[in-house]
């Protein structure tokens, strides 16, 4: 049973619009509106309207309203127009509000000039479509259970239409689509995207270990990915889609890493420092404080941050050898090597659920402040590391050159859109902590042990008249 096929005969309530040539109409413009988009063009999403057509069976298929397949392909034909700019250029980030933005703000641009609206607002068929083209984000952005499941458009339909389900159903297709579009020069290697009962198979070149690790990261994302959508349709009677590489990747994955020995980076005369928060009160030992943060499972991103010199990459590298032999396998990166070499190499994606990733010197990613750049990093770093459950992260306070601006790097961004006041960060939030500055006692034992002995002390008391 074919969704575009099922669609002829069927109309708006009063008739005028059909949707069989209606969406044909669309098909044919969105040529135009994803012209100069390469890899999210309208090849792209002809392919997502025959997964959708092999993924969703013919049961389901005739349970949905009629209403409800027109949004469906429509979102399937204009999910990605946020991709061109209003300058024209490509970008990808935040693509997804783009594309609802333009919907509402041009309704007629996108033929939805012959359904009704009232008074200032779009119509409602155009609402429901940029609704579904939005929900297309990730989850971490626009989580799946926002979306509205019960959307009133009593000129489409006189029933409610379930929006979330077709959400669903396209981040499901636009997932299965991730090699086509995700990977570069290796897209041309996958040959069919094969769509089983419950196993969707890309098939690819044997091109090597190298291409074939990538593959598999790939995979690893889309299938962590489809999680709540899979949960979600599966309730609908759907089955469980897992993706897998096809041959299989086990005979050429690499070998595993040995274990980094992290006491060898770790100071001879190391003093555990203590750490406060931003108003300065104190909040005990910095280990204390992130073995806390570790052992609750709703806190995942913390910075700590502290002048420089003051001991952030001694703290990472002490933390990680404590942690050796623990539940939990800690990954020290420093990030100075991100400006040379690139965040994918740097930062290999062997992920569990016991994976604690260590990134240290967020400041070393650009050697000045560029408000625009280091906003992008933090972006690359989130996208990045999306899939390790503990990831801490740590930068010198001088690099920011205010309070505002380390908050609205690392807490919060505040952007104005339309009819829709404030939008929060595309990002995860980060926690911060701070460590704070040796007191006398600890400068006393550092002396002590590095000074060995009563010297330390007679070099803190000077007016005691003893020499060295």
């Amino acid at each position: 049973m074919d969704l575009h096929e099922s669609l002829k005969g069927k109309s708006t309530i009063d008739g005028k619009i059909k949707f069989y040539r209606h969406i044909s109409k669309v098909k044919k413009e969105t040529s135009n509106w994803l012209r100069g988009i390469p890899k999210n063009g309208i090849d792209h999403s002809r392919r997502l309207e025959d997964y959708l057509n092999r993924l969703i069976p013919d049961d389901l298929k005739k349970k949905f309203r009629p209403a409800e397949v027109f949004i469906l392909l429509y979102a399937v034909y204009s999910h990605d127009i946020g991709y061109k700019k209003d300058d024209g250029t490509i970008e990808a980030e935040d693509h997804p509000e783009r594309s609802k933005q333009k919907i509402l703000n041009e309704p007629a641009t996108y033929l939805f000039g012959d359904f009704p609206s009232m008074a200032e607002e779009p119509p409602r068929a155009a609402q429901a479509v940029a609704e579904v083209c939005y929900g297309h984000a990730d989850e971490s952005i626009c989580p799946l259970n926002h979306i509205p499941n019960r959307f009133p458009d009593a000129y489409l339909c006189p029933d409610l239409l379930d929006l979330r389900l077709l959400v669903a159903l396209l981040r499901l297709a636009d997932e299965i689509d991730q090699p086509y579009i995700r990977l570069g020069p290796l897209r041309e290697h996958i040959s069919l995207v094969e769509v089983g009962t419950d196993i969707v198979r890309w098939h690819w070149e044997d091109l090597g270990r190298n291409a074939g690790v990538a593959l598999e990261e790939q995979v690893q994302k889309t299938n962590k990915a489809l999680k709540v959508v899979n949960d979600y349709l599966y309730l609908w009677g759907l089955p469980v889609r897992t993706v897998v590489l096809e041959p299989s990747l086990m005979d050429t994955l690499p070998l595993p890493i040995e274990p980094k020995d992290y006491k060898a980076f770790i100071p001879k005369h190391y003093i555990p420092p203590r750490c406060q928060d931003e108003s300065g009160e104190d909040k005990g030992p910095l280990h204390d404080y992130v073995h806390h943060w570790l052992n609750d499972p709703k806190r995942r991103l913390l910075a700590v941050l502290g002048d420089y010199g003051i001991g952030k990459t001694s703290f990472c590298y002490k933390l990680a050898s404590d942690l050796m032999g623990s539940q939990w396998i800690p990954i020290v990166v420093e990030l100075q090597s991100v400006r040379k070499k690139g965040w994918r190499e740097v930062i290999q994606e062997e992920v569990d659920s016991r994976t604690l990733l260590i990134l240290d010197g967020f400041d070393e990613l650009s050697l000045t402040f560029d408000k625009k750049t280091v906003l992008k990093e933090i972006k690359n770093l989130s996208h990045t590391t999306g899939a390790y459950p503990k990831v801490i992260l740590t930068s010198r306070t001088q690099f920011f050159r205010d309070v505002e601006e380390e908050k609205e790097t690392l807490v919060y961004r505040v952007i104005r859109s339309f009819k829709r006041g404030h939008r929060p960060l595309t990002y995860p939030r980060f926690e911060r902590i701070y460590i704070s500055p040796f007191d006398d006692e600890q400068v006393r034992q550092y002396l002590t042990l590095s000074l060995r002995g009563k010297a330390g002390t007679r070099f803190l008391e000077p007016d005691r008249g003893e020499g060295f």
